[in-house]
């Protein structure tokens, strides 16, 4: 089974004046418009108390090329959104070695790293 949950918090880039909040928002619509899922999924991208954010949700019985298009668009985010930050949540029970083991990515300063220890684990 695979799991895939992710929360970003999106923030403009310092170059406010290149980089406007609805001008990001079009952006990752146009990105996330052009992915393809062959899964049960949920995408929310809006505004929530003047911030926006982005949400997904997916659960499979494989990964059919989800954990890539996901980490693709997160990697996008970073890119144009340097200020973004959330997590990643990835649980893929065929190549887990160890039972209920998520692997965690902290996105943060344009960057999404991997981190070792989490509590979910």
């Amino acid at each position: 089974m695979l799991e895939i949950h992710e929360w970003i918090n999106i923030w403009e880039s310092d170059d406010k004046e290149s980089n406007p909040i609805n001008e990001v928002k079009n952006k990752i619509n146009h990105y996330i418009n052009s992915m393809e899922f062959y899964c049960d999924y949920h995408i929310g991208l809006d505004f929530y108390n003047a911030n926006l954010c982005l949400t997904i949700h997916i659960c499979s019985e494989i990964d059919m090329g989800e954990v890539e298009t996901i980490m693709n668009l997160t990697k996008y985010i970073c890119k144009i959104a340097s200020g973004s930050y959330g997590t990643l949540f990835v649980k893929d029970e065929d190549f887990e070695k160890i039972e209920n083991s998520f692997q965690v990515y902290r996105i943060a300063r344009g960057k999404m790293e991997k981190q070792k220890e989490w509590i979910y684990n």
